[in-house]
């Protein structure tokens, strides 16, 4: 989610996976991830676009608050930025099975 983007703008299982996003290296397990998209391959890669897209969003909110001197939110956002690279790599994960 973008700075002030509501949650529900984003698809369920997305925000799912989020959530899911682990604090210190632990990943979701491939099928776990396929079970949540119903084994969906397109639904996968548009969400592994997305998820990379965010944090691209959350890196460049972080690079502002830098510039204007706020430390504290420029941290917050690169912690989101973090949370939606393990989504993505998990996704990527996903989509691997596919192939």
């Amino acid at each position: 989610m973008l700075p002030g983007e509501q949650p529900d703008s984003l698809p369920p299982a997305l925000v799912a996976l989020l959530r899911m996003a682990p604090e210190v290296g632990q990943r979701v397990n491939p099928m776990i991830v396929l079970s949540m998209v119903g084994f969906n391959r397109a639904q996968v890669g548009s969400y592994l676009v997305e998820a990379r897209s965010q944090v691209i969003e959350w890196l460049s909110a972080a690079d502002e608050a830098e510039v204007v001197g706020d430390p504290e939110e420029a941290d917050a956002c690169r912690h989101e930025a973090e949370g939606w690279w393990y989504t993505a790599e998990d996704l990527r994960a996903a989509l691997n099975r596919f192939v």
